[in-house]
């Protein structure tokens, strides 16, 4: 499922290589009725230390342009005794351009671009095309349109630290009722306010953690990472309507 993804930071596949569950129309609703909800919405209410932490977050993410990462992904689902685990390499260029290169479990690939979403898991000798709505509000902070203070209602998490990490968390709740998620936890690094881990809950209580390592920024990533090339001899589903799959 797509995680994170949000938030950049974020998205991510079932470890299991199922296929992605792309965002539909009722969430491009869910999009804009949170946006009409934040111009309502002050920041002056927020408490002081809590607005100028995420000042700082929202003004480190604008300056960003692109970054690579290897990442880790663990998904609990309530239903299951183990948690799914994956891991390997993302790229991310504004706007709402992301590759994800898995390594394990199995490999697979996942490109957004263009307003579609490819997925290839080379076991399966397929590839899934999706349409990718990038003003799903769960995605405009990773796809370079979101305001955090105004998409969703921020607040500090509990508890604000955890041992061992260093990371300082915050929770997003969605302003729309009508949104397909719970809560979204980002941990940030205090030194430079860089979000390395996401946490998105869906309704069900099931969460997906992506942490990231190894971060480089503003590499001026090439056009060409993010160009999904069909290999030769697989099967492609195309879910979207009068669109090529490549």
């Amino acid at each position: 499922m797509l995680g994170a993804a949000v938030f950049v930071c974020g998205a991510g596949a079932h470890a299991g290589g199922s296929a992605v569950s792309a965002p539909t129309s009722p969430a491009a609703r869910s999009a804009a009725s949170a946006k009409t909800a934040g111009k309502a919405f002050s920041s002056q209410a927020l408490p002081a230390d809590l607005k100028r932490f995420l000042d700082q977050v929202q003004s480190r993410y604008e300056g960003l342009q692109d970054f690579r990462a290897h990442f880790t992904q663990e998904t609990r689902v309530q239903t299951a005794p183990v948690a799914e685990k994956a891991s390997g390499e993302v790229f991310f260029r504004k706007p709402g351009q992301m590759r994800w290169n898995y390594e394990k479990p199995e490999p697979q690939e996942i490109v957004i671009s263009r307003g579609k979403l490819w997925q290839y898991v080379p076991g399966d000798h397929q590839v899934v095309v999706q349409g990718f709505d990038a003003a799903r509000v769960e995605y405009t902070f990773l796809t370079g349109v979101g305001k955090i203070a105004r998409d969703f209602k921020p607040r500090w998490s509990r508890p604000k630290t955890r041992p061992g990490d260093g990371l300082t968390y915050i929770d997003l709740l969605p302003r729309d009722e009508q949104a397909s998620f719970s809560k979204v936890t980002l941990g940030v690094r205090s030194s430079d306010h860089r979000i390395l881990a996401t946490e998105v809950t869906d309704l069900f209580g099931n969460v997906t953690v992506i942490r990231f390592e190894n971060l480089r920024d503003n590499l001026k990533l090439s056009n060409e990472t993010f160009v999904f090339k069909v290999p030769k001899g697989v099967d492609v589903i195309d879910t979207t309507e009068g669109h090529p799959a490549s």
